[in-house]
């Protein structure tokens, strides 16, 4: 008689039914498709605003369906996408099916879920990388520091932010098209097509104001 086996991936069926378990906990819910939904959302779009160096150290800490989840659809020359608060909630909603208004409790709860299974600070380290008007709607802000930059101190922060970003982004493509070997002659056509490149991401940005 043939001994009885363990299906291959019970395991990981187990232990991401055990994180979505987690999310309806905190969601108060016995809703898993809800919780999943919101599980989903928040993987979705938190990843669309990361850097793929961050988005690796995130995928590190999930177990290995939900970080397949993670990267369903991801498109790395369409990220990091510059979001802001307002967008965040448009797209969560959008992804989860639920209104804008319930956005931040269900992003919070997703959250506070995934912080109690990573890693201690791993998810921290990850989302310090977006804005902190969006770190505070998903609740990983210091409450200290949330209280400190609300109204218009905030807006100012999340637009000197952006403009950081956009800034460092304009540089890396233009170094990258001007990237030569010692005995490279000069290249005047990389040259103009560095500068234009890093012309149009300043632009877009003014044009975002």
């Amino acid at each position: 008689m043939t001994p009885h086996q363990e299906h291959p991936f019970a395991h990981a069926e187990q232990t991401a039914h055990a994180w979505l378990a987690a999310v309806a906990q905190e969601m108060e819910t016995d809703n898993l498709a809800a919780a999943h939904r919101a599980l989903r959302a928040w993987l979705h779009v938190v990843r669309d605003r990361l850097t793929p160096d961050s988005l690796a150290h995130l995928g590190a800490q999930l177990p290995a369906l939900l970080r397949g989840i993670l990267f369903d659809g991801w498109v790395p020359a369409h990220t990091p996408v510059r979001y802001d608060a307002h967008e965040f909630v448009a797209r969560f909603a959008h992804s989860a099916g639920i209104t804008e208004t319930e956005v931040p409790n269900a992003a919070a709860a997703v959250t506070r879920a995934l912080r109690a299974e990573c890693s201690a600070g791993q998810l921290e380290n990850v989302l310090d990388q977006l804005p902190r008007s969006v770190r505070e709607i998903i609740g990983s802000a210091s409450v200290g520091m949330v209280s400190r930059t609300t109204g218009a101190a905030a807006e100012r922060i999340e637009e000197l932010e952006h403009a950081v970003e956009t800034l460092s982004e304009a540089v890396g493509v233009l170094i990258h098209g001007l990237e030569q070997t010692p005995i490279d002659e000069p290249d005047l056509t990389r040259t103009a097509w560095a500068a234009r490149e890093a012309h149009r991401v300043m632009l877009a940005e003014k044009e975002r104001r």
